[in-house]
């Protein structure tokens, strides 16, 4: 990866997976698995990854774990199925011959925190199910991965990371990287909500190579440290989530680099900053317009691009 390269963070407002793989081949630096929840309700990020999981039932708009009929099965050899995933296959094809790809997978955490069984309990509430939901996990994410002979940057969605849940969750990832390290694959956690000093000081010490989080949620705490982020700088990347939730916002190229100087840091500060500096949106964009999202991706390319020779420029004169 070169400095300030661009991609995106997961959901699109595409209806078409042919529009979206279009768009996200013609507009993003690093290509990534885009996910269509406006053409499938199973493509929101707390279903995407349960298609096969026993007991998954959708009744309606009603999506939960039938109690009745949940029963484990065996997982190391088991064949999963993607279908939730609608734009997969096209993708495959499609990132052949590009030298590196993003994919996201939601962390079970989050699904587990917000999806209800049939007797109205969350999923987190029922202990042999959750243990069987990160073992579900593991083994699917390993799956798609197998699907992929590229390098591949394998980012976990976990929204709900919070101070009082940090030591069971980053825990439960660590383990799942541990498992699946190779040398072609590098961990990246996500979320968009809002990270605190310490949040970042556990992640710094964790096994994730790459934090991508909001920019205006997340850049006084990150820098609150500042010994620390240069730090974990020297093995790991940032990826700023530098266009702002308020997608249909016109940025200034020179956005980026303008709220690093704001924050006092010497131009050498910021050098070793961009040098490990990935970016994309704040957030999945499957909320908005298409004519939002293309905004989005306008904006980004063109504060990465600035970003970029900046670094160019500065490091040649430094």
């Amino acid at each position: 990866m070169q400095p300030c390269s661009y991609t995106g963070v997961g959901s699109l407002p595409f209806v078409s997976v042919s529009q979206a793989l279009a768009h996200v081949f013609a507009h993003y630096e690093i290509p990534f698995l885009p996910q269509l929840p406006k053409q499938h309700l199973h493509e929101q990020m707390l279903y995407q990854f349960l298609e096969d999981f026993p007991g998954f039932t959708q009744l309606g708009n009603r999506l939960f774990i039938d109690l009745d009929i949940f029963k484990p099965q065996k997982l190391e050899n088991k064949s999963f199925s993607f279908s939730f995933l609608g734009a997969l296959d096209s993708f495959i094809q499609k990132s052949k011959h590009v030298s590196l790809i993003k994919l996201q997978v939601t962390s079970p955490y989050t699904i587990a925190s917000h999806l209800f069984c049939s007797d109205q309990k969350l999923v987190l509430d029922h202990g042999p199910i959750y243990e069987y939901l990160k073992e579900f996990i593991f083994h699917k994410t390993n799956a798609l991965i197998q699907k992929f002979p590229q390098p591949k940057l394998i980012f976990f969605d976990e929204p709900m990371l919070s101070r009082a849940n940090v030591d069971e969750v980053l825990p439960l990832l660590e383990g799942y990287i541990q498992k699946l390290r190779r040398q072609d694959l590098q961990f990246g956690l996500h979320s968009c909500n809002l990270w605190s000093s310490f949040l970042f000081q556990k992640i710094f010490h964790s096994r994730f190579d790459i934090i991508n989080f909001d920019i205006q949620e997340g850049l006084e705490a990150i820098l609150e440290e500042p010994e620390a982020l240069f730090s974990f700088l020297k093995r790991g990347w940032v990826m700023w989530g530098v266009v702002p939730t308020s997608f249909s916002l016109n940025l200034e190229p020179a956005s980026f680099i303008h709220s690093l100087q704001n924050k006092c840091l010497k131009t050498k500060q910021i050098l070793t900053i961009l040098a490990k500096s990935l970016m994309s949106p704040a957030c999945g964009t499957s909320q908005v317009s298409m004519d939002q999202e293309k905004k989005c991706a306008k904006n980004l390319k063109q504060i990465a691009l600035y970003s970029r020779e900046f670094y160019e420029k500065e490091g040649d004169k430094a």
